[in-house]
């Protein structure tokens, strides 16, 4: 959920609960500068939660150019490619590089050849570079075709051709990610089931489904008597086992 919140305020930022997001968390940053915010504060419980998943958002997000009046040539990821300051930076790039933060539509040509936008060339964009890395300049930008086009750039998502957010390969970005692949995980989100019920057993492994203990660490306040039995205090060990509803529920089961 946490990560879906975020993703949507990047590339939703005119909706109004995101308005009041980056008015009280972000400044009144401009909204094409906010997939670059690097330290965040606390806020309410969604904003703490959704903040999580700032660095997996920004690292998987690229800009899908059309203007190029947005996203920074050599430091932000576009048209579905590694920043260029990543790649070429073993031979110190930022030594060559004038303006670190230049727009992409202020390297290429004015005019267009059938539909697509034409670069400058290498020579101009690293005029003390060596022919090493400007060949390997000119190799990467062979890869990255821009369509003419006057339309405002948009922030895309992932590595799918169809470059739009899914929780899914959000999910199998971060076991990519992660050194130690628990077997339970695999349990939990793999099966054909319904994602809602996925959902609520990956709440359950964290103990964080909104049981009256839980809603009281959050510093929510009401009876924590279990709405079910009225015998026991609700937690999750209780909604789950020990309450007579959850008791005559296993029963049933385990008899068919």
């Amino acid at each position: 959920m946490g990560v879906h919140i975020w993703w949507k305020w990047l590339s939703n930022p005119h909706t109004p609960w995101a308005i009041v997001w980056i008015a009280k968390y972000a400044n009144n940053r401009p909204v094409d500068d906010l997939i670059r915010l690097k330290e965040v504060g606390i806020g309410s419980l969604i904003w703490n939660a959704a903040k999580q998943h700032k660095d997996l958002i920004q690292q998987n997000s690229f800009w899908e150019i059309r203007n190029g009046d947005n996203e920074r040539f050599w430091e932000d990821s576009w048209q579905q490619r590694p920043k260029l300051k990543d790649l070429l930076t073993p031979h110190q790039l930022q030594d060559w590089v004038e303006q670190p933060t230049i727009k992409v539509n202020q390297l290429w040509e004015e005019a267009h050849t059938k539909g697509y936008r034409q670069w400058l060339s290498s020579n101009l964009m690293l005029g003390q570079g060596t022919q090493s890395i400007k060949d390997s300049l000119d190799k990467e930008l062979s890869n990255r075709e821009i369509c003419h086009s006057d339309k405002k750039d948009i922030i895309r998502w992932g590595y799918e051709t169809r470059g739009t957010f899914t929780s899914q390969e959000a999910y199998h970005i971060i076991l990519r990610d992660q050194t130690v692949k628990d077997s339970l995980w695999h349990k939990v989100w793999d099966p054909p089931i319904w994602p809602k019920i996925s959902t609520f057993l990956w709440l359950l492994c964290q103990n964080i489904i909104l049981t009256w203990d839980n809603l009281r660490k959050w510093s929510f306040h009401g009876h924590s008597i279990c709405p079910n039995c009225k015998q026991g205090e609700e937690t999750k060990e209780h909604l789950l086992n020990s309450c007579l509803l959850a008791t005559r529920l296993w029963e049933k089961v385990s008899f068919r």
